[in-house]
């Protein structure tokens, strides 16, 4: 039985490279572009029709599952005499533009749509370059998103001047002015929930895999779509192209094939989120361990799920939106209740810390700045709370897991007692894991910086763990010799 299993599995394994090979080159026969290593190719349009052609009905590129399409009245585009150049992208073919021609009912308005295979799993990159006018306002210009019949986002403007991500509550924008030759290049990551935008990245040094600071971004907004609209009052389009991150298939937990990352799992039998075992039982994809630079993981939380041997200490991570991109160190708790916590603040009796961007010891005071403990709040759900007589040693932990206790250190807000302060009712969600735990509110003045956030241990005056009063940073009263906050 094991053997007939192991050829089956090994006869699985060699159809899938047989045709992923097959999938790959039909795509590549029909585009121009160069492919970023470690991606497919979904879909491509470079127009490469006739000259002064409407594009109603037109059905080349390659990756589409439909021609393009009426989408709302019945203006359209159509095909210029040029195309679109930019430096590092090869492109064919011509630009898409306004059709000023009307072939039946119109108003100012030229749109088209045109569907692809639904993208919903791991990373899937959208770019284009574009000319658009230079306010926008109605409707346009935006290329909106559908997954089916239903809208999920779009980017363009609904309003002023400037690229910018939209999607169903938010926006992001760039300083790219619409009316601007801009190569957009948007990026979906459906495993961290976020969208980002970069506006004529430098080609030459651009990483797909590992890309730099973005223009524009939105976390928690990951839009699903297998169809695109394009609404614009007057300009052109070019190069559309869609691309998404190269998975190969990996056990998941429920024991079957999976492209999907989130469902992998690890060599220990535990969900990870970069190390995934192959259906010959393999370890694939990177080693984010977080010991390197060049292996820096998403979180302490990451690592310690891929990596059950590791061991409290310093680890890199890496986040988008945290020093332009670049992996940087954090201090990591890899044993209490079971490990994964960073550390984002150390205080110590009557003296104040000091702000850091890196705290890489959980003896040596300082705090991370808010802007880095909002972006690690973003991807963590726990928030552990410890006080007692040494860096080490504490006596007295709680723990909460409730959205209101991360999502105090989510929020920009400043207002005492506000939503970034866990007044905000978190602090009735805490469990005391030990020592004793009571809760006051104090102080008046406005939260600057790190929200006001007061824990008592058997102090019912309150201990103020950061709070700003015009005077500089404040510390713990007395009685807590050292007191600190971690996340995961």
């Amino acid at each position: 039985m094991y053997i007939f299993n192991r050829i089956l599995l090994n006869k699985i394994s060699n159809r899938f490279r047989l045709l992923c090979m097959v999938f790959v080159g039909v795509f590549f026969s029909g585009n121009a572009q160069t492919i970023p290593s470690g991606f497919n190719l979904i879909a491509y349009e470079g127009f490469n029709y006739t000259s002064g052609s409407s594009l109603l009905n037109a059905n080349g590129g390659a990756g589409w599952t439909n021609p393009w399409t009426k989408a709302y009245m019945d203006r359209y585009l159509k095909t210029s005499t040029t195309g679109f150049t930019y430096p590092g992208l090869t492109t064919t073919g011509l630009k898409a533009e306004f059709d000023f021609s009307c072939y039946g009912s119109c108003n100012q308005i030229a749109a088209l749509r045109r569907s692809i295979p639904l993208q919903s799993e791991g990373v899937v990159y959208f770019q284009f370059i574009s000319v658009f006018e230079a306010s926008g306002g109605g409707g346009t210009p935006q290329i909106r998103l559908y997954d089916g019949t239903t809208y999920t986002g779009m980017i363009g403007a609904g309003g002023g001047s400037f690229m910018s991500i939209y999607s169903l509550t938010n926006n992001s924008s760039s300083t790219s002015r619409l009316s601007a030759q801009n190569f957009v290049v948007v990026r979906i990551d459906y495993n961290l929930n976020k969208t980002e935008m970069w506006i004529n990245p430098d080609l030459s040094k651009f990483n797909y895999l590992n890309p730099m600071s973005p223009s524009a971004s939105i976390l928690g907004f990951s839009p699903s779509f297998d169809r695109m609209d394009i609404y614009i009052r007057s300009g052109s389009i070019d190069e559309i192209t869609v691309l998404s991150q190269t998975y190969v298939p990996t056990i998941n937990n429920n024991g079957r094939l999976s492209i999907n990352a989130n469902e992998q799992v690890n060599q220990y039998g535990a969900l990870a989120s970069s190390v995934g075992l192959s259906v010959n039982g393999k370890i694939i994809l990177s080693n984010l361990d977080g010991l390197t630079p060049e292996t820096a993981g998403i979180s302490a939380k990451q690592i310690k799920a891929d990596h059950e041997s590791s061991v409290d200490g310093i680890y890199y991570i890496k986040n988008s939106n945290i020093n332009d991109g670049m992996p940087f160190q954090i201090y990591a708790d890899m044993t209490t209740d079971g490990g994964g916590w960073m550390l984002l603040n150390v205080g110590a009796g009557t003296t104040a810390a000091p702000e850091s961007n890196t705290l890489t010891s959980p003896d040596v005071l300082g705090y991370l700045p808010k802007a880095h403990v909002i972006e690690m709040a973003k991807l963590s759900t726990d928030v552990q709370l410890r006080a007692g007589n040494s860096s080490i040693s504490y006596a007295h932990k709680t723990t909460s897991t409730s959205p209101l206790a991360i999502g105090a250190l989510r929020s920009t807000a400043t207002d005492v007692n506000g939503a970034s302060t866990w007044a905000n009712g978190a602090s009735s969600t805490f469990v005391v894991n030990s020592g004793s735990w009571l809760w006051a509110y104090c102080c008046a003045g406005a939260a600057v910086g790190w929200p006001r956030m007061y824990h008592s241990v058997n102090y019912t005056n309150g201990v103020h763990w950061f709070a700003d009063l015009g005077t500089g940073r404040k510390n713990s009263n007395p009685r807590d010799a050292w007191f600190s906050t971690w996340i995961r």
